[in-house]
């Protein structure tokens, strides 16, 4: 996930099969991370992206899909029964979605010039990678429980391994199993840990512990907290309690660290 290489000629590679890129291109990036939706990013990396950051290296983030295929968001954001929602809704909602992404990124201290949204749908990013020419960027982990998530991964790993780049690839973990994060709801002084649930080691599909676990200082998990809340904007106190639900899951992310799998 970290290590200096050509942003642009990966994104190629991934989308059309581009060939080598040239030796001599010097626009490089020290951190690439890849979000299927909008908030994963913030979720699962706001706090290494803050560092780098602050390191003055150079960061870009790139989100397959604007997060417009949820209907319960969209019926939020449009104020209307989703039974009355229309084609524009959705449209709007992506929109939303990545303003707030956008929001995000700036209170971590990100330019938006380094935010990239791609477009692609929501809910079938599998599909639309197959048509796309078998190529791909990573950023979730496969063994994540969303499918988007698992597409992402694939797509990553197959540019990095059309453009032959031989850095860092960490993975990291959003939909890891019931009641993961844990623990539950915010708790910016705690690790991440492990725990059973009906029998099964969750977060699933993951060894445990993670192969690299960072620490983030008091300030780095307020910068955090933060980016959360720009995702959150639409869970007002007057959305709907299912809703209010999904508040306290994004902030369960705002740990005393952040945690990554090793891939190669």
């Amino acid at each position: 996930m970290t290590g200096r290489f050509r942003w642009e000629i990966l994104m190629l590679a991934a989308l059309a099969g581009c060939a080598t890129p040239d030796p001599g291109d010097r626009n490089v990036v020290d951190l690439m991370i890849f979000a299927p939706h909008p908030d994963d990013e913030t979720l699962g990396c706001a706090g290494i992206l803050h560092q780098s950051l602050k390191r003055g290296e150079r960061v870009k983030v790139v989100i397959f899909t604007s997060g417009d295929g949820y209907p319960a968001a969209a019926s939020l954001v449009a104020r209307k029964p989703v039974d009355r929602l229309t084609e524009s809704d959705f449209q709007d909602l992506a929109r939303f979605r990545q303003l707030q992404s956008r929001a995000a990124f700036e209170a971590l201290g990100g330019d938006p010039r380094d935010l990239i949204f791609l477009g692609y749908p929501d809910g079938a990013l599998d599909r639309s990678i197959a048509r796309a020419a078998r190529r791909r960027i990573c950023v979730t982990a496969e063994a994540d429980r969303h499918p988007d998530h698992q597409a992402a991964f694939r797509f990553v790993r197959d540019a990095m391994d059309k453009t032959g780049h031989r850095g860092e690839m960490d993975v990291y973990v959003i939909h890891g199993g019931p009641q993961w994060p844990w623990p539950s709801g915010a708790t910016p002084g705690s690790p991440y840990e492990a725990h059973e649930e009906k029998g099964v080691r969750i977060p699933q599909g993951v060894p445990w512990p993670p192969s690299r676990r960072v620490a983030l200082t008091p300030e780095e998990r307020a910068v955090k907290q933060k980016a959360i809340a720009a995702q959150a904007s639409h869970l007002t106190p007057e959305a709907p309690a299912s809703m209010q639900e999904e508040r306290a899951y994004l902030e369960s992310f705002v740990k005393s660290e952040e945690v990554f799998w090793r891939e190669r």
